[in-house]
């Protein structure tokens, strides 16, 4: 018995379609959207409103709705406009001039723990390699003679 492998599919940027009547499709986001915008049109400020004549009522309660579709169906950019709005209050929020100067060092980090100098043995037991260039000689350490 031989086992059948399948590829699965996982780097898909679509989101799943929930609602498909003709050319519409829907997105379960994009569903919900419009719900809440419906629902709150109605039960917000249809109901809500009750004291204003049919009217001005009526253009009251789409706008949630007409606001909604928007929200729901235009993506500037590829992105929907909950994630622009995200960045433009992160934009809004951030400082406009940045200005960079060090800090003044703290005497705390300069300050030794230990005694002020300790030798290290040396763990290879090679002795440092003198190395002519020119009329400098260095060591392995990097330090001139």
């Amino acid at each position: 018995m031989s086992r059948t492998r399948h590829k699965i599919p996982t780097g898909l940027a679509v989101e799943d379609r929930f609602i498909t009547y003709g050319a519409l499709s829907l997105s379960v986001r994009q569903f919900l959207l419009l719900l809440g915008g419906a629902a709150v049109g109605y039960g917000g400020v249809w109901q809500g409103a009750a004291a204003l004549p049919w009217p001005p009522r009526a253009c009251l309660a789409l706008l949630p709705p007409l606001l909604a579709l928007v929200v729901a169906l235009v993506r500037p950019g590829g992105r929907a406009p909950e994630s622009w709005a995200f960045v433009l209050l992160r934009h809004w929020s951030r400082p406009r001039v940045a200005v960079w100067c060090p800090r003044p060092p703290r005497p705390a980090d300069w300050r030794t723990v230990g005694p002020d100098w300790a030798e290290l043995p040396t763990t290879s037991g090679a002795a440092a390699i003198t190395v002519s260039r020119g009329d400098r000689a260095d060591t392995d350490s990097g330090v001139p003679r």
